[in-house]
């Protein structure tokens, strides 16, 4: 017997029917936008390894237009994959209302965006409550890349044309430009890191 999660464009991923379920949240309300979009977390131990997490995320909609999406997460620890979750962009599978012409999308922006800002807050709620499920206190900040010993930091300046900025203030809900920003770019710092190592077989 094991444990079928599903993921996008990927066979479902089988896990030991013995894994134990660290936390089951669902983002779901019961009127307003919070009853038509919502996200749904499961959280599954591993009985090979004490350490090793694996989160099962699913995007819900009532809405005809949109679709069900579902994603997988495998991280070595508690910590690293609360990491993972904080990083992802959970509006990203939202459509919301329709923009069939250029007039019908300037109407609609701020529509979505408040849209996509609800379902950050709810799903900032929910990984809140995973994080005391799997006893982590405190996640590393976002835009604070993890230093070795010894290691110094240098300050980086720069302006950021205010186009940038609309663009940012749709994706980045309730956290301040600046950290979301400094996050944004050292999630990609890390994920290019991570694939130069794996391609030399660190």
């Amino acid at each position: 017997m094991t444990i079928s999660l599903r993921r996008e464009g990927l066979p479902p991923l089988e896990l030991p029917g013995d894994s134990p379920v660290l936390f089951a949240g669902s983002s779901r309300k019961q009127k307003g936008p919070g009853a038509t979009r919502w996200h749904e977390l499961m959280l599954y131990g591993s009985p090979a390894d004490a350490h090793h997490r694996t989160a099962a995320l699913s995007y819900r909609s009532t809405w005809e237009h949109e679709s069900e999406h579902h994603q997988v997460i495998e991280a070595r620890d508690s910590l690293a994959l609360v990491e993972a979750l904080r990083a992802l962009d959970v509006a990203a599978p939202l459509i919301g209302y329709p923009a069939r012409s250029d007039d019908e999308a300037r109407q609609n922006a701020s529509r979505n965006a408040q849209l996509a800002q609800d379902l950050r807050r709810r799903f900032a709620s929910l990984l809140s409550d995973a994080c005391a499920a799997l006893g982590v206190k405190e996640a590393r900040p976002m835009g604070r890349p993890p230093l070795v010993p010894g290691e110094t930091t240098e300050q980086l300046f720069t302006r950021v044309p205010t186009s940038v900025l609309a663009w940012v203030d749709k994706l980045r809900g309730e956290e301040e430009r600046a950290e979301w920003l400094r996050g944004l770019v050292f999630r990609e710092v890390e994920r290019a890191r991570a694939e130069e190592e794996k391609a030399r077989g660190v």
